[in-house]
């Protein structure tokens, strides 16, 4: 198993290299993380050394690399791609999760959320996926598993985000598993993201890919206007509580602002699940010292 995760992620990068694409890598510390309300940050110190006259330094396991690689974007580095290692902390774990896991994300400039999801169906290609696909919207599926037309309901206030995001996890993530590959598209703009609104519609500019009913990546078209940006940020740090309320990277919103761009977040263990059709996360990983915490070995 180790071998084909082996072949599959050198595969991912060949993919992204063959187009151009830049390999980044990105540091996993930062003293300033992006602060998202719904992510909780793994947290350490760096302690200088005696002669140093210099206090220590908090810092945290970054969730994600996409901080660093929409700066280097925002520099002109065109599209780029990482496999990196990434850390949440306050999640469950279970066959499908650990807090410490695999994402690959890549950016495309001058892309869309529609070309990079044409993207993506040539990655699974690649990797020798050949279960069949469903493209669907999120208002579609809400016609079939709950009823209704969401856009009047949103449009009326008979659905907020909450309510959205309960019936969608209870009524139409399980109905999900029926097909191989689903790319369920555009999300309520209600859910607050980085990703771009459809202009003069609740929608944003957004899928999300499940295989065999589990969730394996989101996609955005990017969010480039540095006052919503700064906005999405100033409302997230007013969900958090004082205590993890945290100072925002200053060249986060600084010129050069970023680019037209989609991005995409794909957790690569997950993927290597779908491939191989593992049915435990413990199947594809080699360590993972969270498995002591949860009881198994």
């Amino acid at each position: 198993m180790l071998r084909t995760r082996s072949r599959i992620v050198r595969a991912i990068r060949t993919f992204f290299d063959d187009r151009g694409y830049l390999a980044a890598e990105t540091p996993l510390l930062c003293a300033h993380p992006i602060p998202e309300a719904h992510i909780q940050r793994m947290t350490t110190r760096y302690d200088p050394p005696d002669y140093a006259d210099a206090a220590p330094i908090e810092l945290a396991l970054l969730p994600s690399p996409e901080y660093w690689l929409k700066r280097l974007i925002a520099a002109g580095a065109g599209s780029v791609y990482e496999i990196a290692r990434s850390f949440r902390n306050v999640e469950s774990i279970s066959s499908g999760h650990r807090p410490e896991f695999t994402m690959l994300e890549y950016y495309t400039l001058d892309a869309d959320a529609a070309r990079s999801l044409e993207l993506t169906q040539q990655l699974l290609a690649a990797l020798g996926w050949t279960g069949s696909t469903r493209i669907c919207s999120v208002t579609e599926l809400w016609r079939e598993h709950v009823g209704g037309d969401l856009t009047d309901m949103l449009r009326s206030g008979a659905v907020d985000a909450d309510a959205f995001q309960l019936q969608f996890v209870n009524l139409i993530e399980p109905e999900l598993a029926a097909h191989d590959a689903v790319f369920v598209c555009d999300y309520p703009a209600a859910i607050p993201t980085l990703a771009r609104m459809r202009p003069h519609t609740p929608w944003a500019e957004r899928w999300e890919l499940y295989l065999g009913g589990l969730e394996v990546a989101n996609c955005y078209t990017e969010e480039t206007d540095p006052v919503r940006i700064a906005a999405f940020f100033a409302a997230e740090q007013a969900a958090l509580s004082p205590a993890r309320r945290m100072q925002l990277e200053p060249s986060y919103l600084a010129d050069p602002p970023l680019p037209p761009c989609s991005g995409v977040a794909l957790g690569v263990d997950r993927l290597v699940m779908a491939l191989t059709g593992a049915q435990d996360i413990r199947e594809v990983i080699s360590y993972s010292f969270f498995d002591t915490l949860s009881g198994n070995s």
